[in-house]
């Protein structure tokens, strides 16, 4: 299974803060189901440049990856961002840098707690004119029982792929996260894992749940969905 939203990196923004907490968070994770994982640290485009981004992804992933080597564990990982929505982003002549490594999907994360217009517009011209695959990062955030099928359908009209945290499906309203998963709403889930306590990482519980929902088989798909958009199943 894939993990498409985590704060692993160590040392890189408010996620890991050391290469032995994010070998154990990656163990925690292998441990509920997970073989691949995507790292997204965040990406503040009024902090910094792509290029200072990346630089440092680098060297947080280079300590990472030896580690890895040292303690035998091989898991498949995808280096990207969690990029925060700002005005002109779209407009970024590089934004492109800030896509998962080896495709074009930018996992977005709406500024506030409300999607106005011009995120949708932005949205749709980042799929259409910058021909980039939009994942919207923790959906829950910015829905309530009362428009989230409406608000979804109109992110989907616009091209985007709807990710959802684990947490959605286990807590207090874990039952609108099954309603939109049995429609086919949400697309792919992700820990968001910051640490080993507040915010570790929780995939098995979700997966639990969502095969309780709709059984094993439309879990499969559910689950075949981010190796696809990855890029991962042909």
């Amino acid at each position: 299974m894939v993990d498409f939203h985590t704060h692993i990196l160590p040392g890189i923004d408010d996620g890991s803060v050391s290469t032995e907490m994010s070998i154990k968070m990656i163990e925690s994770d292998m441990a509920q189901g997970v073989d691949t994982f995507v790292f997204t640290p965040h990406f503040y485009a009024f902090k910094y440049s792509p290029d200072e981004f990346l630089q440092s992804r680098e060297k947080a992933y280079a300590s990472l990856y030896y580690a890895l080597q040292e303690a035998g564990i091989a898991p498949e990982m995808h280096l990207g961002c969690e990029c925060y929505y700002v005005p002109n982003l779209v407009k970024m002549d590089d934004i492109a840098s800030l896509c998962i490594e080896g495709t074009d999907v930018l996992l977005l994360e709406p500024a506030g707690t409300r999607l106005g217009d011009d995120f949708f517009r932005d949205v749709e011209y980042l799929v259409e004119r910058r021909r980039l695959e939009v994942v919207i990062a923790h959906i829950e955030r910015y829905v309530n029982a009362f428009d989230a099928v409406k608000t979804i359908n109109k992110l989907r009209d616009c091209g985007a792929y709807i990710q959802s945290n684990a947490r959605f499906f286990v807590g207090k309203h874990s039952s609108l996260a099954l309603r939109l998963y049995k429609k086919g709403l949400i697309d792919v889930m992700g820990s968001d894992c910051h640490d080993l306590s507040l915010r570790a990482p929780n995939i098995g519980p979700a997966v639990t749940e969502l095969k309780k929902a709709c059984g094993k088989s439309r879990f499969t798909e559910f689950e075949n969905l981010a190796y696809e958009i990855l890029g991962l199943n042909s």
